[in-house]
């Protein structure tokens, strides 16, 4: 996914600020700004705002939202996930003779063998219930104990796995979370509203999206936001 993104940041015409912490998000008839920690401000006609919404409720917005739009933004829940990714050293599903993926209604959820022509890597993907023995320990304890549990419900794995990455999308400083999603009956008290412009400011992002999620519904609401600001140029 680095490639898709980078290759759409070589198409702009000034270079993307990473690392940058957005405080106050400013629009009025004349056109938005925006300020960061740092307190410089960059100012534009239009604002399409993609900040995550556990973020987005620490940030000074000039026009205060009200309404659906509130509700949207201090109530919408985000999942809690943790990612590890282990490199595979040899083919344990050789060794007893099972699928080389597996789900399970233990701590480590979903187990899946990625193999893009080579032996592959594991993809764990920790989520719901599932997921809270993990959000307050560090890398290297999520690590280890995933590796130990794995070892424990699939002996073959020991020894033919080593540590590679792990996400804790919980403790992200950037997300606050996984995965926004609607909780029951939050549809009909503000469903769609954050996709609405508020001032100078369009919101997007998965959060945004009404048929997909994560980067898919990322773009898409991108899209929808773009062509919105267009219709206002």
């Amino acid at each position: 996914m680095g490639l898709l993104t980078d290759g759409m940041a070589g198409l702009l015409q000034r270079e993307v600020q990473m690392n940058t912490r957005v405080v106050a998000i400013g629009s009025d008839s004349d056109g938005a700004q925006i300020r960061d920690t740092s307190g410089k401000t960059w100012r534009a006609q239009f604002v399409a705002c993609t900040i995550p919404l556990p973020l987005l409720r620490s940030v000074e917005l000039s026009r205060v939202l009200s309404g659906r739009q509130a509700a949207a933004l201090e109530k919408t829940p985000y999942g809690r996930h943790t990612d590890v990714f282990l490199k595979v050293t040899a083919p344990f599903w050789e060794e007893d003779g099972l699928p080389s993926s597996l789900w399970t209604d233990l701590s480590l959820g979903t187990v899946l063998h990625m193999n893009r022509g080579d032996i592959g890597h594991l993809w764990i993907a920790i989520n719901g219930p599932a997921n809270m023995p993990w959000r307050g320990i560090s890398d290297d304890e999520v690590m280890q104990g995933v590796m130990a549990e794995l070892a424990r419900i699939r002996p073959s794995t020991a020894g033919r796995v080593e540590p590679w990455i792990v996400k804790n999308w919980s403790s992200n400083a950037w997300t606050g979370g996984h995965l926004a999603y609607i909780s029951p009956g939050q549809i009909t008290e503000f469903g769609g509203a954050l996709a609405k412009p508020h001032g100078r400011v369009y919101f997007s992002g998965e959060h945004t999206s009404h048929t997909a999620l994560g980067m898919d519904g990322a773009m898409e609401s991108g899209e929808r936001a773009a062509v919105d600001i267009l219709l206002r140029v």
